[in-house]
């Protein structure tokens, strides 16, 4: 019997070694993560990613490794296991909390609010489901984009009390006709998950997902102070990276808020798509098939698309987020059964970097970082003044800028950096540059428009707030502040002259 085990265990290892497609396959995952590692690692030479990128085939982890520090002060630097904000990563969790209770005949999705929330305004609340929350088509306004999220994002609120504030507002469209992506349902239905449970949003969670799955480094995050070993969310700015100001947990609540690590989001991607957080088979396709005759598909909590590399298809399932000063990505890639998660506490745009890393598991070149236009027209603003940097800019924007990075965000933040600095000249110069780079934004009329209204010039702020407001009808800030300025006995003579 010894012999005959010693001859099988030896037939195996000489097949596993002259297997042809384990060996390709071997050297495919090695090729794979060493590009992968050069990439990566570009990227933060550049000065633009700081935090965790994870890469897996299967159940194999290709590559895992952090880059950048996850708090400078306490000299930490991140890892495979750093925590990080996931943004609204989180919305595939409460999606699931959702179902879990659906499963057992505790919620009905296709239920109306008004069920299970009696005092939501009439008749939103009898026209929009549950369902409608989950996959974006209850028409309930952005409330972030809104003054009372905007002034006091730092704030502590009520959620049974705040969502009140935002639902009575007028529905963008007919509940279930379009789709248009918004916080505000996912907050509403958080208020529901807890009513419906009895429980709070962070032990129904840790209940019902968190301990069972064993997502060790995943949790809800009702700490408005980031805790000691968790990734600091940062923001460029001209003197260097600052921490961002946090916002208040209660202001974001079920929309996001869920802390996780890279290890434990590949994790909980490998257990969602084998159905394992859920009772009776096949639930998970709720959440990670785009439906009959459907190819794409924004799901509940995932959003699911195609894309092409060299000719290939790809489908991939999943999702991304933003938060002051962190990026966050987790897509399960098929075929190839991969899983990417990419996590960012530098604040800056991971579109770039994750594009890249899809070209590297298809097995094309990566087009190469550029370095950040935001950072270039800092450094020249402070050592060489205006005059000479709008010569500059005159130059390179004529070209479009495409030897650097250009991201429209990053850019107004440095503008808004100098305006609340009352460095407003500068202000006005990066909001300018941003007109040129994206004239169809009405974001950035909007910026300069504010720029100018502290400068004290109200022709130009009222021109650049008109226009912003042709761009974007419903920019009720800019609506507001062309009132103000009509109201105004100077800007009523300049809208007068305006229209002579």
């Amino acid at each position: 019997m010894l012999i005959r085990s010693v001859v099988v265990i030896c037939s195996f290892i000489i097949w596993c070694t002259l297997d042809p497609a384990a060996a390709a396959q071997s050297k495919d995952t090695e090729i794979i993560s060493q590009q992968v590692s050069e990439f990566v690692h570009a990227y933060h030479n550049a000065g633009i990613f700081s935090g965790t990128v994870l890469i897996a085939s299967g159940d194999d982890i290709v590559f895992a490794e952090g880059v950048g520090y996850a708090n400078t002060e306490m000299d930490h630097l991140n890892k495979v296991d750093t925590v990080f904000k996931t943004c609204s990563i989180g919305k595939q969790f409460y999606a699931a909390l959702a179902l879990r209770l659906s499963e057992r005949g505790e919620l009905d999705i296709h239920a109306p609010i008004a069920k299970y929330l009696p005092e939501y305004p009439r008749p939103q609340g009898d026209d929009i489901t549950i369902h409608m929350l989950m996959n974006q088509t209850s028409g309930i306004p952005n409330f972030t984009r809104l003054p009372m999220y905007r002034d006091a994002r730092n704030v502590a609120v009520e959620p049974n009390e705040f969502y009140k504030k935002f639902s009575g507002l007028e529905l963008e469209f007919e509940p279930g006709t379009e789709w248009a992506y918004s916080i505000s349902g996912y907050y509403v239905l958080g208020i529901i998950l807890e009513r419906v449970s009895g429980l709070p949003i962070h032990e129904l969670l840790e209940t019902e997902l968190f301990r069972p799955l064993e997502l060790t480094q995943t949790g809800y995050d009702s700490d408005p102070v980031m805790p000691v070993g968790r990734a600091l969310g940062y923001e460029w700015s001209p003197t260097g990276m600052q921490p961002e100001q946090l916002v208040h947990p209660s202001k974001i609540f079920s929309a996001g808020m869920i802390y996780s690590s890279a290890s434990d989001l590949f994790r909980w991607t490998r257990q969602l798509h084998a159905n394992a957080p859920f009772i009776q088979r096949g639930t998970h396709l709720l959440m990670t098939d785009p439906g009959e005759g459907k190819t794409e598909n924004y799901v509940y909590g995932l959003d699911i698309w195609q894309y092409e590399r060299g000719g290939a298809k790809y489908r991939t399932v999943g999702h991304e987020g933003g938060q002051f000063g962190f990026q966050a990505l987790l897509e399960y890639i098929t075929p190839g059964d991969w899983t990417l998660v990419v996590l960012c506490n530098s604040g800056q745009d991971i579109e770039d970097l994750t594009e890249g890393l899809k070209n590297i598991i298809a097995g094309i070149e990566p087009v190469q970082p550029r370095p950040p236009l935001m950072n270039a027209l800092a450094k020249s603003i402070e050592q060489h003044g205006l005059s000479r940097t709008k010569q500059w800019v005159a130059a390179i924007t004529e070209g479009g800028a495409k030897d650097y990075f250009v991201d429209e965000f990053e850019i107004n933040n440095l503008g808004y950096n100098y305006l609340l600095k009352e460095q407003i000249d500068k202000s006005i110069l990066v909001f300018h540059v941003n007109t040129k780079l994206f004239p169809e934004s009405a974001n950035v009329f909007d910026s300069l428009g504010e720029a100018y209204l502290a400068q004290g010039n109200q022709k130009l702020a009222f021109d650049n707030y008109k226009r912003a407001l042709d761009m974007d009808p419903g920019n009720t800030h800019a609506i507001s502040v062309i009132r103000q300025i009509e109201n105004d006995r100077i800007g009523q003579k300049i809208v007068d002259e305006a229209n002579d």
